[in-house]
């Protein structure tokens, strides 16, 4: 009788063993417990807090993993920390070294709270990166988001770093911003499936603004401020806006609001005239274009170019000339072919501008400070590879005055906004931080975010972000308007439907404000 009763017992043991329960709400796990979320209890909808974290440790394994996989493997044990709102999963052979510390033989990971002042990546990653000295001369920054829906950015530090750890900065995946990010140093190998492990831990609610849901005061009103006209047109609620995708959102904007966006992508036309007053003197010239109409637009260039001698014209870009009037820059596309040529005073070539491009118009990589150019180039010895970082270099006269790492390109824009002068100033807008002369703009006005640095009326425009509002500066006044949100960032595809429209002396954008979408049209009142 005795093997029964010990294979009774083997089947008792065993089914204990096989058996999984759900965590309880209030996170209180039994200590022998290893928790797997399924997808029916990640939770989205959480307020994380700046308390002392409450690590919940569950059992160490003892065999570890042999190779660092993309995801965490099946035998990696799920941690939680249900002050701070997330839970990861870990290497089985690692241990808690203290709150918030854990290691093992293989590597180790601690983390914390930090504040992003409602700034998204790329500002904060840019800024992170270029500050930190520990991370040595070239580390590589790339972001990242993963299933669960937390987002954001990782360092790896180059051969040259002080610290040999990576950092992974997370942002959560609720709708309303709570202003907090996880950061995490860890062991460089172990990146990929710690932040592709990272999912939401409870349920505490999302904290929604008392106004979010107000109705519009009106559908259109016109308000002006030093010297600038503000239309907006009523689009939507937030509340509707993150139930739909973006092709039903574009599909609110008003008839009236779609004429304006119409003649917003059409004025760029207006400055034809001019630049061929700039031009005449170097035998090139616009046909087909006067100052009320501009249809069947030609290029038309001198003996000096060889061929083409005539193209058609689907966009022209921006003149930048020096102050001489000896030399400038000037970029094209035409029709048919969307071939893009570079037309200086020396020359016509093909270009694909593959450096420095965005879905919102072509971006200058030249620009004359008097008759000095200034220039940007890529350091062709910090190229971190597609989808990685890129070490972007500001030149004056061919010495380079200033190097700055920026986030790697994607489909719809380069991480270079635009390069610009004014009032014997250089400027340089990468994606929200904007420089001046080589100093970052955000530290100097305490902002989290600088974006879309534009000229109306001859005078600088660009939006700026402390905490949860964006205000506005216009020629270095603060306008007494804000905004909660602005739809800036370069999208291509169905995004693009939503794209920021910068026109000649103008500018059309999608914009939040308690609890409203507008869409709005900025323009000089003497226009």
């Amino acid at each position: 009788m005795k093997p029964k009763i010990i294979l009774l017992a083997l089947i008792i043991i065993l089914s204990g063993c096989n058996r999984q329960e759900t965590p309880p709400d209030s996170l209180v796990l039994q200590p022998s417990q290893t928790v797997e979320l399924s997808a029916s209890e990640l939770t989205q909808a959480f307020t994380p807090t700046l308390r002392s974290a409450t690590i919940t440790p569950l059992p160490t394994r003892a065999q570890p993993t042999s190779d660092t996989p993309y995801d965490p493997p099946a035998d990696w044990i799920l941690q939680a920390d249900e002050n701070l709102a997330f839970a990861m999963k870990l290497p089985n052979n690692w241990e808690m070294v203290e709150p918030q510390s854990w290691g093992g033989t293989s590597g180790s990971l601690t983390y914390q709270i930090r504040e992003s002042h409602f700034a998204g990546p790329n500002a904060v990653c840019q800024m992170e990166v270029n500050s930190n000295p520990n991370f040595g001369s070239s580390p590589i920054l790339q972001l990242w988001n993963n299933p669960q829906g937390f987002y954001g950015c990782e360092i790896i530090p180059s051969r040259d770093a002080i610290d040999p750890n990576a950092m992974l900065l997370a942002w959560y995946p609720n709708s309303h911003e709570p202003g907090l990010i996880l950061e995490f140093k860890l062991t460089p190998r172990f990146l990929n499936p710690i932040k592709n492990g990272i999912q939401p831990w409870g349920s505490t609610p999302t904290s929604t603004p008392d106004n979010s849901f107000s109705k519009p005061v009106v559908d259109y009103q016109i308000t002006e401020y030093a010297g600038l006209q503000f239309e907006e047109f009523y689009v939507t609620s937030e509340e509707w806006y993150r139930k739909h995708d973006v092709e039903a959102f574009a599909g609110l904007l008003p008839g009236e609001a779609r004429q304006r966006q119409g003649d917003l992508q059409n004025n760029r036309k207006k400055k034809i005239p001019l630049i061929n007053q700039h031009l005449t003197s170097f035998d090139v010239q616009f046909e087909g274009c006067i100052a009320s109409t501009c249809n069947a637009l030609t290029l038309t260039l001198g003996e000096r170019y060889g061929d083409p001698k005539r193209i058609s014209l689907l966009r022209v870009d921006d003149l930048v000339i020096n102050q001489s009037g000896t030399r400038f820059f000037l970029a094209v596309e035409e029709l048919n072919t969307f071939k893009r040529y570079l037309i200086s005073e020396e020359k016509i070539e093909i270009s694909d501008f593959s450096s420095f491009y965005s879905s919102l118009g072509h971006v200058s990589s030249f620009a004359f400070l008097g008759d000095d150019l200034i220039q940007l180039k890529y350091d062709p010895d910090y190229q971190a590879g597609t989808g990685y970082s890129l070490g972007l270099q500001v030149l004056r006269n061919d010495e380079l005055i200033f190097s700055y790492t920026v986030l790697p390109p994607n489909p719809a824009s380069s991480p270079v906004r635009g390069l610009y002068v004014h009032d014997n100033h250089w400027y340089l807008e990468v994606a929200d931080v904007l420089i001046r002369d080589g100093v970052v703009l955000n530290d100097e006005a305490n902002a989290s975010e600088i974006f879309t640095f534009h000229f109306l009326n001859e005078k600088p425009f660009y939006f700026y972000r402390q905490e949860k509002d964006i205000h506005i500066s216009y020629n270095e006044e603060i306008l007494p308007i804000t905004y909660q949100r602005v739809i800036h960032e370069p999208m291509c595809c169905s995004g693009g439907m939503v794209n920021m429209t910068l026109a000649q002396d103008a500018l059309g954008f999608y914009a939040l404000r308690d609890g409203n979408w507008y869409y709005v049209v900025v323009s000089p009142t003497n226009n």
